[in-house]
């Protein structure tokens, strides 16, 4: 199906480059319909069906038509493409056999015995509350309560205005009040939906904790400030809000995997660029007709992957140290005097782009940093650890792997996009405290059955 759909635009390009595409969008393509059927595997579907639409149908529109964004239409016709095009399906397909490879042992389902896992209350109580004291220096810096509805443009303007930024104030004072607010919000709420849900599906509404109920819709209302799509970008706002809803939800079978997977491709292909709206920028350029958006800058993933291999060619590879600056975000550089900033930006610049703050897919990345077998080797570790993920969320366990799928899943568009320096900071930070009050969690206590009596 993928094939066919390309087949117009692929039959436009050379043969090499037109038979790498359809091999890459085959591969993603299949990636989509394991995930989705005849369990949904989330993880591996949002991996899967992202990478279908930004490294699948968007590369194959843009070598047909030679379009790309910021108006470099000679980097698509470059010597460093068809490079780009092998290392792209080779970090497709080191996904697919990390996260679909044969011969493990499958998940077991669980025993009707089982009792969940329920993040510790105070775990939740000093996420929200640390967010509640953080909460004031955060809004106000942000232009006050309307400004944390305003735009991202505004937002930003307003921050910079007060002196907030990584060259003025440093890494520290701009994770207090764009970063660790959001994080401990949907840490926080996360966690305590967790609970009451746990104690809904155990004795129903009647025995949910009015303490819970009330960690819950405090976290859903700093969730509500803190993680909106009008001053954050779409991907965390999809993943702070659309985890809450997988969560209720509990989505396993086929039949839901594949409505995941189709409004998923709307999403990827339509609603994520639409929703520049939220950014509050006005543009010059007219607006794109038809398909045009697909050589936009929403879809800049495989140019920049070009990018990454023309500066590579021009500087060598970095031996890793992009992706450790992203990964130690929080080493102020003080102390690191060497801290690289995102590697998107180098690559951009690399380029002679004025505007550098693009994106980079994360196996280009990779690849920049550690050359083809050091990324097939990242991608493998990444893969199977969502793989685990996905095989116990499928079987229903409420396994600690399972319980961050939702959040996991979703964060995997940020990631896939790159770079590891712009979503390092906020996905690490996000992951991080939700897996510590998942480590923390217990199993509940099991309400004890009265022995009963035989008659006489």
């Amino acid at each position: 199906m993928a094939l066919v759909v390309l087949l117009p635009l692929l039959l436009r390009t050379s043969p090499l480059q037109g038979t790498l595409c359809a091999v890459q969008a085959c591969v993603a393509a299949a990636g989509v319909a394991r995930s989705a059927y005849p369990s949904l595997r989330p993880v591996a579907l949002v991996t899967f069906v992202f990478t279908f639409s930004w490294l699948g149908v968007a590369p194959a529109y843009q070598l047909a038509t030679g379009r790309a964004a910021w108006r470099d239409y000679g980097v698509i016709a470059g010597p460093h493409t068809t490079t780009a095009l092998v290392l792209m399906v080779l970090a497709t397909v080191t996904l697919y056999v990390g996260f679909f490879r044969p011969g493990a042992t499958p998940a077991v389902a669980p025993s009707p015995t089982a009792t969940p896992l329920d993040p510790p209350r105070w775990v939740c109580l000093g996420y929200l509350f640390a967010c509640l004291v953080l909460a004031p220096g955060a809004v106000a810096a942000g232009g006050g309560l309307a400004g944390m509805f305003s735009s991202r443009a505004e937002r930003s303007a307003a921050l910079v205005a007060q002196g907030i930024s990584l060259q003025d104030a440093g890494g520290l004072q701009v994770a207090l009040v764009s970063i660790l607010p959001g994080a401990l919000a949907t840490a926080g709420c996360y966690l305590s939906l967790i609970r009451v849900l746990n104690q809904y599906r155990a004795a129903g509404w009647a025995e949910i904790g009015a303490l819970d109920a009330g960690l819950l819709v405090l976290g859903m209302a700093l969730v509500v400030v803190f993680a909106n799509p009008f001053v954050n970008t779409r991907a965390l706002s999809a993943a702070a809000i659309g985890s809450l809803v997988l969560l209720v939800v509990r989505p396993r079978t086929g039949r839901a995997g594949v409505w995941m997977a189709a409004v998923l491709l709307v999403a990827t292909l339509v609603a994520y660029p639409a929703a520049n709206a939220f950014r509050g920028t006005t543009s010059t350029q007219p607006q794109p007709q038809g398909l045009e958006f697909l050589g936009g800058q929403d879809f800049d993933g495989f140019q920049q992957a070009i990018n990454a291999g023309e500066f590579v060619e021009d500087l060598g590879h970095s031996g890793g140290t992009y992706s450790f600056s992203g990964i130690l975000y929080f080493v102020p550089r003080a102390v690191w005097a060497d801290k690289e900033r995102p590697a998107s930006i180098d690559v951009a610049a690399n380029r002679g782009y004025a505007f550098t703050n693009l994106s980079l897919p994360v196996h280009a990345e990779l690849y920049l940093d550690f050359g083809p077998v050091g990324m097939t080797a990242v991608l493998f570790v990444l893969s199977a650890a969502g793989r685990r993920s996905d095989l116990d969320w499928a079987a229903g366990l409420g396994s600690r792997a399972a319980l961050m799928a939702p959040y996991a899943c979703l964060a995997c568009l940020s990631i896939i996009r790159g770079p590891i320096g712009s979503n390092g900071p906020v996905y690490l930070t996000n992951l991080g405290l939700i897996g510590l009050g998942l480590l923390l969690a217990r199993h509940r206590a099991a309400v004890p059955i009265p022995p009963v009596r035989s008659p006489g």
